[in-house]
């Protein structure tokens, strides 16, 4: 089964356009693509709009969950 993607333009009054990206199901890829976006964003204009993530989920992405055997 290949992984469904869609992208949908969102306008506000406050923010202006936005693009949301939807995804069936994330894989470390993304995550890693994600990132290096974030911080080709932060070098080049000097900017860093992100925040840090939280504890728990990096933990979660983190932590070996396959078993040998």
């Amino acid at each position: 089964m290949s992984r469904q993607e869609q992208v949908i333009t969102i306008t506000t009054a406050e923010d202006g356009k936005a693009k949301l990206r939807i995804i069936d199901r994330i894989n470390v890829d993304d995550i890693l693509l994600h990132l290096v976006r974030r911080e080709t964003y932060r070098l080049t204009t000097g900017q860093d709009k992100g925040s840090d993530v939280n504890a728990q989920f990096k933990n979660f992405l983190l932590t070996d969950r396959f078993s040998r055997g």
